[in-house]
């Protein structure tokens, strides 16, 4: 299917009702608020293999749940001991639960209870190996004409977000893929509470899961501590716009950079390196995976067809042998993030033994933007947010839970429940 030309003003106006941006493939009272302070209790640390929930650190009031794989804990524990005094140095309280969670009604539970005990301060979690998943039937509605309208079954770690909005079934609804925890309504309040990132299994191997791990809690915490030496910038890559003339170039080039469907002030910034196929220009896609992989840039957006096996050009075999050289790294195709693949191009890209990626957000199936809001284009929303010190998670709650424009808001549930981040979302830009 074709991607929808960002210099074609007839074609935005259909754009409206897809994925923008995107490619296509086949209970308990509230307590007072926490006040800052840091404590680090060493005996229930050590004792972590006995308790099913802990205080990990006391800082302040934003708090960070870590729900770990008891098959993972003991062996990922020096790096998760360390991600939690990393994360409590960077103002968050951090709970850690370990437990054999049997339903996704369950994790949802925790969640919420957790957010109620905290006086609502819960601003996100973060889910630690083999942790269940919920599905959503979700619709596009397409003002396209030539597009038909689909209906797909997709992995939502939106049931996880939103705690207090209504998930339920249609009296004839049965999920096609026979999961018990699959919905077709999401009704009542549907903002976001909370973000919510994932570490995964890794290619459905609980060793291969287990290193993938500990690299991924070591380079966090080289980031922290200021061991990587990206500069602060923007690269975009671009596979599916054309030009055949400068004209054409010069007028993509001004779109990317300050158009409607720009990542401002990201894209605006001096070190920005936009690349698309522009001949005439001496542009290409190319040029910028050369970029990627010789680490230009800390933030990356990626613009290409995508399923659970590539991004465009960049296929798992590629991201697990070729450097990937930035933090946060937010792929706009299709599926890319397919969680139901064992093998999928969003975990390689997180955990690759070349990769220094921190936090990625991909969709679990075939959608991959994120629709534009009163505020504007959702990249422009979430890169607003960052530049104001907020992190990667806390950007994204931002976009979504700003109302969607006309065109947008009857595709809400395909946008967001679609949504995932691997890796972690307490990051902010440094």
């Amino acid at each position: 299917m074709s991607r929808w030309s960002l210099i074609a003003p007839i074609l935005l106006m259909a754009s409206a009702a897809v994925a923008m941006r995107g490619g296509w493939s086949p209970a308990g009272g509230a307590s007072p608020a926490l006040t800052h302070r840091l404590v680090v209790p060493q005996v229930a640390r050590d004792n972590a293999v006995a308790a099913a929930e802990f205080e990990a650190c006391h800082a302040a009031a934003p708090v960070v749940a870590l729900l770990v794989d008891p098959a993972l804990s003991s062996s990922v524990r020096p790096g998760l001991r360390q991600f939690e005094l990393d994360l409590c140095a960077d103002g968050f309280t951090v709970f850690e639960r370990r437990a054999d969670f049997a339903n996704p009604a369950e994790v949802r539970g925790y969640l919420t209870d957790l957010r109620a005990r905290t006086g609502n301060n819960l601003r996100g979690a973060i889910l630690i190996g083999n942790i269940p998943h919920a599905y959503q039937w979700v619709t596009l509605i397409s003002a396209n004409p030539s597009i038909p309208s689909t209906s797909e079954e997709v992995i939502s770690f939106q049931y996880y977000a939103d705690l207090d909005g209504v998930f339920s079934t249609s009296p004839s609804y049965q999920s096609p893929g026979s999961h018990p925890y699959s919905f077709d309504q999401h009704t009542g309040n549907v903002d976001w509470e909370i973000w919510i990132g994932v570490l995964p299994l890794y290619k459905g191997n609980t060793s291969a899961t287990i290193d993938a791990l500990n690299r991924f809690l070591a380079k966090n915490h080289s980031y922290r501590t200021g061991g990587y030496t990206l500069p602060r910038a923007f690269l975009q890559v671009d596979e599916h716009l054309k030009a055949t003339t400068i004209a054409e170039s010069d007028q993509i080039l001004a779109a990317l950079r300050t158009g409607l469907y720009a990542w401002t002030p990201f894209s605006t910034s001096p070190g920005a390196r936009i690349y698309f196929d522009s001949p005439p220009a001496g542009l290409s896609p190319a040029m910028g995976y050369a970029d990627l992989a010789a680490g230009v840039a800390d933030f990356t957006d990626l613009d290409a067809h995508g399923y659970w096996g590539a991004s465009g050009q960049l296929t798992i075999q590629k991201v697990e042998t070729t450097p990937v050289k930035t933090v946060f790294l937010w792929s706009n195709g299709c599926a890319t993030g397919d969680l139901d693949h064992s093998d999928n191009f969003l975990s390689s890209v997180l955990y690759s033994p070349t990769s220094t990626v921190l936090v990625a957000k991909g969709t679990t199936n075939d959608s991959g933007g994120m629709g534009n809001n009163t505020n504007g284009f959702f990249g422009h929303n979430v890169a607003t947010s960052m530049s104001v010190n907020k992190s990667f998670g806390q950007a994204i709650v931002d976009h979504v839970n700003v109302p969607l424009l006309p065109g947008w808001a009857n595709i809400r549930e395909f946008l967001f429940a679609s949504a995932v981040v691997l890796g972690d979302p307490t990051l902010r830009l440094r």
